[in-house]
């Protein structure tokens, strides 16, 4: 898992390994938006939402790479 905040963004990347999952807490706060690998992160079928607050958003991870960017 690294972290970067640069220029009024926040990037996460981060590697499941193969036949595992994740479990990864973002904050993001009300006006800001989430992407993964610069696309929307709806209906993509690695990435399920476990909670989702005005604060944060919680999410299960299958195995793979992921690069999430909340700006």
């Amino acid at each position: 898992l690294k972290w970067k905040r640069e220029n009024g963004k926040i990037t996460c990347s981060i590697t499941v390994p193969a036949n595992s999952s994740a479990t990864l807490y973002l904050p993001l706060s009300k006006g800001k938006t989430l992407s993964e690998s610069d696309k929307e992160i709806s209906g993509n079928k690695y990435i399920s939402v476990m909670k989702e607050t005005d604060e944060s958003v919680i999410y299960k991870l299958k195995s793979g790479s992921y690069n999430f960017t909340i700006q």
